[in-house]
């Protein structure tokens, strides 16, 4: 069919329905009517003709559902349909509807998080070295299998009593409020051991890496910024290294520069500072 008669027929279809039906009426009686003509002067009587004549088309409604289906608007046709029944249905009974959504809702959400995973520790690994060399370990509850915190002084056990390990660092997901010019804003960032970007073999664009005892209680704070917060919130500069950025209300010197390419799959992607766990002494990961 010629694309202008297809747009026509799609137009008809659209915003003439009722016209469109009426002419398949009219048609499929005029054949019945030729039928029936037929019939007659083949010696039938008027109502044995009419029957004959729908038997042999095979009925009226099977051939107009027919000569809908081939319509380039049936499909759209047949879902409105549906999306009407599946609403009046709902609306019934909206208990159930309530139920079905939160099931789905939870539903989708649990596969997204899982295909998340999936998609970043399998499918689109993140580029460290050595990865096959590397684990995840945490603590689990027996009653309750699902990645818990450990303490610094169980990490420090681990790391102690350790056998199967070369090397065990720690991280933990860290919010930060920063003040610029007055102004308070949210800043995403994690606290890390000492050794945490050393045992990743991250080599950083600017500065060093934290020192041992820059982990412990009362040291002075220090911070090592992402690339993107060097290029964007600091324009790149050079003599970025030994200034402060005011995190919690303290004084943070910055000592180092993350690489453009840096990814830990288990830290927030937005993240845009690393800094030690000196003054948290909580809990870790």
């Amino acid at each position: 069919m010629p694309a202008g008669s297809r747009l026509l027929s799609l137009w008809k279809s659209l915003f003439r329905k009722g016209r469109v039906e009426q002419d398949l009426n009219e048609e499929l009686g005029s054949y019945v009517d030729l039928l029936v003509e037929r019939k007659l002067r083949e010696g039938m009587g008027p109502r044995e003709a009419r029957r004959a004549a729908l038997i042999e088309m095979g009925g009226l409604e099977q051939i107009k559902e027919s000569v809908r289906e081939y319509r380039l608007t049936y499909g759209l046709e047949s879902f409105v349909q549906d999306l009407r029944w599946g609403s009046r249905s709902l609306l019934k009974q909206p208990g159930f509807t309530v139920i079905a959504v939160l099931t789905l809702g939870l539903g989708i959400g649990v596969n997204t998080a899982i295909f998340s995973l999936i998609n970043t520790l399998i499918l689109s690994p993140p580029r460290l070295a050595e990865p096959e060399r590397m684990a995840a370990i945490w603590r689990t509850a027996k009653e309750k299998r699902r990645e818990g915190y450990v303490s610094y002084l169980e990490l420090q056990d681990w790391q102690a009593q350790s056998r199967s390990f070369e090397e065990i660092a720690a991280y933990k997901p860290n919010g930060f409020i920063m003040l610029n010019d007055g102004q308070a804003e949210p800043i995403e960032g994690m606290r890390v051991t000492a050794n945490f970007l050393s045992l990743l073999k991250v080599g950083l664009v600017r500065g060093r890496d934290f020192q041992p005892e820059e982990e412990k209680r009362g040291s002075q704070p220090v911070v090592i910024i992402s690339h993107q917060y060097w290029q964007d919130r600091l324009g790149g500069s050079e003599d970025v290294l030994g200034h402060q950025l005011a995190l919690n209300g303290k004084p943070f010197t910055i000592i180092g520069i993350l690489p453009r390419n840096f990814e830990f799959p288990l830290a927030p992607k937005d993240a845009e500072l690393v800094t030690t766990i000196a003054g948290e002494g909580q809990n870790l990961s």
